[in-house]
Formats: C-alpha cells, sequence, structure tokens
C-alpha cells in the first residue's frame, strides 16, 4: 500500500489531496505547506489524510520527508521557480514523481534529468495537469485522428482569472511576458507572446486564439516530428485581452507585484463579452492539415482550478500505482498514456460517463 506526500496545500493542492484520498491503492496522504495551519486545514477534512509544515526550499528536510512516502505529487508553483529542485530532491530520494508544472522552462530541465532518473529507477511525469496534461492527451487524440497534420495547437479557455494573488496568476502573467518558446516553421524559437492565432472551432466558426508560454509546444513536436508549428494559446473575451495588453506594457513592476496590481485593474473592468463562451469548452486542441482540422474537445472535467488541476495528477498516480504507467525515465502525458485509457480512468475518477471528448472534423 502506498503513502504519497502532496507538496502544496493552496487550492491545486488541497484537491489534490481531496482526489488522492479517494484511491484505494493509497493508504496515507500528507498534506505538506509552508503554512502548517493551512495544511492542517485541508488534512482535517480526509480521513486518509495528515498535515506537515514543509519548507519545500529546504532540500535536506525535503529529501528526508519523501523518503517516508513511495510517492510525491508536487502543486508548488510558480513552477519556474520550485519544479526543478523539487524534482532534484526526488532523484535524491528515489521516488516516483508527478507534478502540474506549467512553465516551458522547468519542463525542458526536467526532461534533461531523464537518463538520471533511469539510473536510479525513479518515475517521473512532468505536466500532468489539465493544460498540460490532458490538453496534451487531447493534442495525441487530434494527431492520432489526422496524423497527416503539420499544425497542432493546445488551447483554452480564460474568461475569469480570480480576484487576489496567487502562484497561478504570477506563472499566467510571466508566461505573457518576454519570449516564449513555440515551433514555427519546423523549427523551435522565442518570439513574444500573445500572437494571434485563427482557428476554426465547431459551432462557431472562425474563433481568435493567443498564444502563451506553456510546455505542449515545447513537448508535442518531440514527438510529432513531422509538425511544422506548434503552439498553446488561450481565449479571452475582448475586455480583458486589452486589458492584459495595456498592462503589460505600463507595468514595469516585478511578477509577484504586477500580478497584485493586475487584480486592481481587473476588479475595476466591469461586465466583458462572454458570448463566445456559450458554446466554447474549456479545453481543446486543433490540428491543422492542408484541407481543413480536427478539433478534439474535453466535454466533461471538473469545476474550478484546483479539481480540474488536481483529478488528472491523481488520475496518473493511480494508473503508475497500477503497474498501467511508463518505465522509470521522465515523461510528458502524450508519451506517459494512450489517450482512450487514460480519460477512461479519469472519467472513472471523476463520476463522468464515457465518452468525455468529442472530435469534430472541419
Amino acid at each position: 500500500m502506498t503513502k504519497v506526500l502532496v507538496l502544496g496545500a493552496g487550492e491545486v493542492g488541497a484537491a489534490a489531496v481531496d482526489y488522492t484520498a479517494r484511491l484505494e491503492n493509497v493508504t496515507s496522504v500528507t498534506a505538506a505547506d509552508l503554512n502548517k495551519e493551512r495544511a492542517t486545514a485541508v488534512a482535517s477534512l480526509f480521513e486518509k489524510a495528515k498535515p506537515l509544515g514543509l519548507d519545500i526550499k529546504n532540500s535536506p528536510a525535503l529529501v528526508q520527508t519523501m523518503r517516508q512516502h513511495d510517492a510525491v505529487l508536487n502543486t508548488v508553483g510558480p513552477f519556474f521557480r520550485f519544479a526543478t529542485p523539487v524534482f532534484e530532491a526526488a532523484l535524491v530520494a528515489g521516488i516516483t514523481y508527478l507534478d502540474v508544472a506549467d512553465d516551458w522552462e522547468p519542463t525542458l530541465e526536467l526532461l534533461a534529468l531523464d537518463g538520471q532518473a533511469k539510473a536510479r529507477g525513479v518515475t517521473a511525469i512532468v505536466g500532468m495537469g489539465a493544460s498540460p496534461g490532458l490538453a496534451n492527451l487531447l493534442a495525441r487524440a487530434a494527431m492520432e485522428d489526422r496524423p497527416d497534420a503539420n499544425e497542432l495547437y493546445t488551447a483554452w479557455r480564460a474568461d475569469d482569472v480570480g480576484t487576489g494573488y496567487s502562484a497561478a496568476k504570477e506563472h499566467w502573467l510571466h508566461q505573457c511576458t518576454g519570449a516564449i518558446r513555440v515551433l514555427r516553421g519546423g523549427k523551435m524559437v522565442d518570439e513574444p507572446p500573445l500572437r494571434s492565432i485563427p482557428i476554426h472551432y465547431p459551432s462557431l466558426g472562425e474563433l481568435e486564439l493567443v498564444s502563451v508560454g506553456h510546455p505542449e509546444a515545447v513537448t508535442l513536436p518531440l514527438r510529432y516530428g513531422r509538425l511544422q508549428d506548434c503552439v498553446n494559446a488561450m481565449v479571452l473575451p475582448p475586455k480583458l485581452l486589452s486589458l492584459l495588453r495595456t498592462h503589460l506594457a505600463e507595468d514595469p513592476s516585478d511578477l509577484r507585484e504586477s500580478a497584485t496590481s493586475f487584480n486592481a485593474r481587473y476588479d475595476a473592468m466591469g461586465p466583458d463579452n462572454l458570448s463566445v463562451f456559450e458554446k466554447l469548452e474549456g479545453l481543446f486542441a486543433v490540428a491543422r492539415y492542408a484541407e481543413g482540422s480536427s478539433v478534439v474537445t474535453l466535454l466533461t472535467y471538473p469545476d474550478g482550478l484546483g479539481p480540474v488541476t488536481s483529478a488528472p495528477l491523481a488520475a496518473a498516480l493511480d494508473l503508475v500505482l497500477a503497474g498501467k504507467g511508463p518505465e522509470p525515465g521522465v515523461w510528458t502525458p502524450e508519451d506517459a498514456f494512450a489517450p482512450d485509457d487514460f480519460f477512461s480512468h479519469f472519467a472513472k475518477l471523476i463520476g463522468a460517463k464515457m465518452p468525455i471528448t468529442r472530435t469534430t472534423r472541419l
């Protein structure tokens, strides 16, 4: 039976504790957080859970804690700060590792440690949340439907960015600034974010996406060498997109301060035009080829950032514990699991009926 360590007791971490505690193969879940009171509040909700105050920047303490468990789920962001050192600690501890890392820079750093993971017998799956995670598997399904496609886009709707500071918001602003890595013309390039990408979407016709830095754009081309373009993108309502562009152009502060000041502007923005979202799913992938495109959408998923990010993380862990995951090494979601197998398991965990995806050719 398995002892699982969940790093982080925020919105995503709390949901990870919830879904992990539901797994039959898991005997105990440790909710670890720098804030012991927050960890205690989360752990008190679940019979299998116990709290732990832990500073993940204290590497010796982190390694010692990991060695008392069989698997670790890392939900601590922003991942451009914390993913690599936490995974390096997991390598030292020799523990199964999964995370929801959504920054492309540390994703590449973790993939570069594949040899060390294999040598130490560590199985690691990086970016096993919603996007990346579910989005990667939607992209694989789209490519399996149209293996002749030479453009691949993963996308998610961002009609509500929430209030208050969060690591997720800091990550979002980080990946909307500077340079992001994407595939253009068959080559990996660094370019400015928020570039417009017109696509066709079922029941909507033409839809504008805007690019954002994310792991999907750098990992999917590793699997599909024929691709010419691969980008991760968002669908934003018009006022929010305009506000984001203005904020990033005018606000020179550091990312944490920028995330805080963005809240004030967002709260004062007023109602936006959300009509496009009435027929738009939260996550989808588009494989485009000469004659058209194949669009794969996710029809059913838990509501809220925490559940939609942590449910696939727990489903992946359950498959690994059941011996249905990949061998030791560092894996991306699209290489770790076949879409049909994963979505069937995911649907069972969230209590949904199959199919939970839809493929449309346009």
